[in-house]
């Protein structure tokens, strides 16, 4: 840890003199009587307040989901941290719980901190649903991009669970709710921060039943060519897909795509935006899918010689 107790050192052989000298003549910072900081990190500054806290304590909501990784807490900023009722330390950053249990504290960093779980559920005292939902569809993702379909069903069915619970009938349980109310049953969590902007771009003007991530396969008799994706975004309705490319998308993933929207064109409308553009160029994208998806929806898809049916979950396309 980056902070120690005056006890500790006192415990392992430093005398009070030894201790003001340090004081005096390094960098130990302090936050309150008898607990130093051995340096001025975001990290000394937690375990601080850890030690304050007392025995129970966890590092919590914002901290708790910089820790986990969450998106939108990608830097370090705030310190929060989660005290039993018994603790003496009676201010901010402590939030004082008589419901956290030790099941819900795990170790992260080398450092208790509540569960993945808890962190979401307690996000919502201090998050927007949207900004909530961010760091939901994250703690769902995959951690290998390239199996979509290995997403955390566990972890969403936990979430449920913790929504639902009597104990969760406050500001944070309900934000909790709705970001859950937002996602149709079964459906994957999105790929990226990114995809997520992008879907609540779009859930913001009527499109907010978009599928993440579903598998599409086309079957090609005509032309002996097949292939399976993952559209980011699709729309069911109309057959419209939607593509966020990320930075650093490299020339040969362009090329591949390329193919494989030539192989999708008949069939599928593929529409591809910068990640970049989710953050500044919101109001334009929002307006040409919506535009896109609301003529294709007048139509009906897909159109012959194309038939569609579902496998396992899996929507087949087929021209014969």
């Amino acid at each position: 840890m980056e902070a120690v107790t005056r006890k500790h050192l006192l415990a392992t052989g430093s005398s009070s003199a030894m201790i003001s000298r340090v004081r005096r003549e390094e960098y130990v910072d302090f936050t309150s009587r008898g607990i130093y900081r051995l340096s001025d990190s975001w990290l000394a500054t937690a375990d601080a307040y850890l030690l304050r806290g007392g025995s129970g304590s966890a590092l919590s909501h914002r901290c708790a989901a910089h820790l986990h990784g969450f998106d939108g807490y990608e830097l370090p900023g705030h310190v929060d941290l989660t005290v039993r009722p018994g603790s003496a330390f009676r201010k901010k950053p402590a939030v004082r719980s008589a419901t956290l249990s030790s099941d819900q504290i795990v170790t992260v960093r080398d450092r208790p901190t509540t569960s993945v779980v808890r962190t979401l559920l307690d996000l919502g005292r201090f998050a927007t649903i949207d900004e909530l939902e961010m760091a939901v569809e994250s703690a769902l993702r995959s951690t290998n991009p390239k199996t979509p379909t290995d997403w955390n069903k566990q972890l969403l069915a936990g979430l449920i669970d913790a929504a639902s619970n009597g104990t969760s009938r406050n500001q944070q349980g309900a934000h909790l709710r709705a970001v859950l109310a937002r996602r149709p049953d079964g459906c994957r969590p999105t790929g990226s921060p990114a995809e997520t902007r992008a879907l609540q771009i779009l859930r913001n003007v009527g499109f907010g039943d978009l599928h993440r991530q579903p598998t599409v396969s086309v079957i090609d008799h005509s032309t002996d060519r097949t292939g399976t994706f993952f559209p980011d975004l699709f729309d069911l309705r109309s057959y419209v897909g939607i593509e966020i490319d990320g930075e650093g998308y490299h020339l040969e993933r362009i090329a591949q795509d390329r193919q494989r929207d030539n192989l999708l064109g008949e069939p599928i409308r593929i529409l591809r935006y910068d990640a970049k553009r989710t953050l500044y160029d919101r109001a334009s994208i929002a307006s040409e899918v919506a535009a896109t998806i609301a003529v294709r929806r007048t139509q009906p898809w897909p159109a012959p010689p194309w038939t569609a049916r579902t496998v396992a979950g899996s929507l087949v396309l087929e021209r014969r």
